[in-house]
C-alpha cells in the first residue's frame, strides 16, 4: 500500500505541472463494474483447466492520464477487482498435493479473491483528436498495458464459511502474495459537458500465475502445472479533463483572443 500511495502522489505531482501550461492538460477520472474470470490456461495457450464456476464481483479503479500527440494517450490507475465462484462437486489437481487440501474435499466450496494493484498504459485513439462540435461523437480507442496485483484470497466452506486455505488473510495473513498482469483494453469516450466525459471499457487481463481461485493446479503425476490466469472487467467510467487555455491570433486587429478546447480536441493538446 506505501508503494502504491508514493506512485500516486508522483503521478499527481508530474501531472499537475503539466497542467499548469498552455496547451497540456490531465485527465482524473474513477471507473466501476463488474469483473469475471474465465480460466485458466498453459503457458503456451494449448490447454485449460476450469475447476469452478466464476461469477461477476465488483471491479473499481481510479485513474489519471495525459494525451499526447493527436492519437496517444498514457495512464496509470490504482485498481481494486474482487473474483469469486464456487463449486458444489469439488474435483481439484492439487487434492494430495497442496497443503490443506490433502484430503479430498466432498462439500460445496467458494473462492474470493481480491486484487489490489496498479497499472500503467499506452492507448490509441482510432480517431484523430479533433474540434469540439455540437452534437455528440463517440471516440473509439484501444489499450495495452501491464501492472502487478496483491492477492487476498480465501477458500472456504460454502455452508459454513470456514476457512480452508488463504492469502493475506485470517490465520494465513503473514502470507503474501503479489504477482504481474497485462491487459489489453477497448472502449469508448464522449463528452457529456465542457470538461467532463464518460467512458465504457472492456479489459482481458492475463496474470503470470495460477492462484486467482485459491487452488494451485497439478499434473496427474503430482508436478506443478504453472498455469495463468484470465479474467476480464467491464467499466464504465466519470472523467473531469483539466486542460490549458489557448490563445489565437484574432481577425482585424491582430487582437489575441482566449480560446478554450475541449476533450479530444487538437487544441486541448
Amino acid at each position: 500500500m506505501k508503494n502504491l500511495f508514493l506512485l500516486l502522489i508522483a503521478a499527481t505531482t508530474t501531472c499537475l505541472s503539466w497542467a499548469q501550461s498552455p496547451n497540456s492538460g490531465i485527465i482524473i477520472g474513477a471507473k466501476t463494474g463488474m469483473a469475471i474470470m474465465h480460466t485458466e490456461i498453459t503457458p503456451n495457450f494449448k490447454g485449460r483447466l476450469t475447476e469452478f464456476n466464476h461469477q461477476a464481483a465488483p471491479a473499481f479503479d481510479f485513474e489519471i492520464s495525459k494525451l499526447l500527440g493527436n492519437h496517444w494517450e498514457i495512464a496509470t490507475d490504482l485498481n481494486l477487482t474482487y473474483l469469486k465462484g464456487y463449486t458444489d462437486n469439488p474435483e481439484f489437481t492439487a487434492e494430495g498435493v497442496q497443503p490443506y487440501l490433502i484430503t479430498a474435499i466432498t462439500d460445496p466450496v467458494e473462492y474470493s479473491n481480491k486484487l489490489l494493484g496498479q497499472k500503467i498504459s499506452a492507448g490509441y485513439y482510432l480517431r484523430a483528436f479533433e474540434r469540439y462540435g455540437d452534437n455528440l461523437r463517440l471516440e473509439p480507442f484501444v489499450r495495452i498495458g501491464a501492472g502487478y496485483q496483491r492477492y487476498t484470497t480465501q477458500l472456504k466452506y460454502s455452508d459454513t464459511g470456514t476457512l480452508i486455505y488463504g492469502i493475506n488473510t485470517g490465520s494465513f495473513k503473514d502470507i503474501k502474495l503479489t504477482r504481474n498482469n497485462f491487459y489489453f483494453s477497448g472502449g469508448v469516450k464522449t463528452h457529456i459537458s465542457g470538461h467532463f466525459f464518460i467512458s465504457l471499457i472492456y479489459t482481458f487481463n492475463y496474470v503470470n500465475y495460477d492462484f486467482l481461485d485459491a487452488v494451485h493446479n497439478y499434473y496427474s503425476d503430482g508436478t506443478f502445472a504453472d498455469l495463468r490466469g484470465l479474467y476480464s472487467d467491464f467499466k464504465i467510467g466519470v472523467f473531469y479533463h483539466f486542460y490549458g487555455k489557448n490563445k489565437r491570433k484574432g481577425k482585424g486587429r491582430g487582437t489575441n483572443n482566449q480560446q478554450y478546447y475541449l476533450p479530444f480536441s487538437a487544441g486541448s493538446l
